[in-house]
């Protein structure tokens, strides 16, 4: 079996069901409902346990917190159960400082996210589960921008966070009802779970201007640890760590054109993200490209605190995972 948690959330309901198909109909009569209810419950508990499924849920917790501007919908590739969608939703707060006679810059850093993951299970004729596990939660990070030469900067950062986990699911069928259901309360579905989140952030930007054009690029790895301090259930208790490498690439021209009385530019965006470690396919898989295109306006002249605004869209592919993502984003 691969080591990917949502496949293995997936199985779940796919056992459980099985488990109470192949069970003769005498069972029902000499040990009763309840106790089939808790032969199921423990089969999910050794097959789908927070043990089993926590880096999972730590997956979908750091997706949900991860600094950058998105609006994405994500398709996840899935053998075991109808294709899993991801929604993700993010706004990332920066700021600068200039210390007279350094040419270091400290920052703080701040994200708050949403995501909502949504699959649905068809393990019987008649019989299904629909889950959706929401997650949402901020981080706020220190950090410093060092240049290493005029295009060229090396960045790190320390966030510290809280996230939110909750997990439900609808029913269908009765066996879903009559037994699924209680059988899966509190240990796989009908929870919710608060995490910390602590992690340390390296990378490199990059900026060159050319003569008619120029570019952005910078690249993360980053390192979170999850660990729960609080849930519904007994049984909800896990930490898992997440490692995470990102990839942007911004090409920048300015174009003819205005709006508002405001000079437009166009931006070509290429991106990756890899997931690295052991449980680098938790959510279903474990990389993924964008690309995409922008405009960007320069609004300097009014002496506000944001200089540029971008708006754009892009899409989003990767061997197991298709999807799109709006582009916004702003620079002080």
């Amino acid at each position: 079996m691969m080591n990917n948690a949502i496949q293995k959330l997936e199985r779940v309901a796919i056992v459980g069901g099985w488990l109470l198909a192949i069970t003769p109909f005498s069972a029902f009569a000499q040990s009763g409902l309840d106790e089939i209810i808790d032969q199921v419950r423990q089969q999910v508990i050794q097959q789908g346990g927070p043990d089993r499924l926590g880096a999972g849920y730590a997956a979908m917790m750091n997706f949900a917190t991860a600094p950058d501007i998105s609006a994405a919908t994500y398709y996840v590739d899935s053998a075991s159960a109808d294709d899993p969608t991801i929604n993700v939703y993010k706004i990332p707060l920066r700021h600068e400082f200039t210390l007279e006679g350094r040419d270091w810059k400290p920052f703080v850093q701040a994200s708050f996210g949403y995501l909502d993951y949504e699959v649905k299970f068809n393990y019987l004729p008649q019989e299904s589960i629909k889950a959706d596990l929401k997650s949402y939660g901020g981080l706020l990070g220190l950090g410093v921008d060092i240049p290493l030469d005029h295009s060229l900067a090396f960045v790190t950062a320390l966030d510290v966070g809280i996230v939110h986990l909750e997990s439900s699911a609808d029913y269908r069928g009765p066996i879903s009802e009559a037994i699924l259901k209680p059988a899966l309360q509190g240990v796989v579905f009908d929870w919710d779970a608060d995490a910390s989140l602590v992690g340390v952030t390296a990378g490199l930007n990059y900026e060159q201007q050319f003569e008619t054009w120029s570019m952005e690029g910078q690249t993360r790895l980053t390192y979170n640890h999850l660990d729960t301090y609080d849930s519904s259930s007994d049984l909800i208790d896990f930490d898992a760590n997440v490692t995470t490498f990102t990839l942007q690439i911004d090409a920048i021209k300015p174009i003819n054109a205005k709006i508002g009385g405001y000079p437009l530019a166009l931006v070509g965006h290429f991106g990756n993200a890899t997931f690295l470690g052991s449980n680098r396919d938790a959510l279903g898989f474990d990389y993924f490209f964008e690309a995409g295109l922008a405009l960007e306006t320069d609004i300097s002249q009014n002496n506000w605190p944001v200089k540029k605004l971008r708006l754009g869209a892009m899409g989003i592919f990767g061997a197991d995972v298709t999807g799109w993502s709006v582009i916004f984003g702003y620079r002080f």
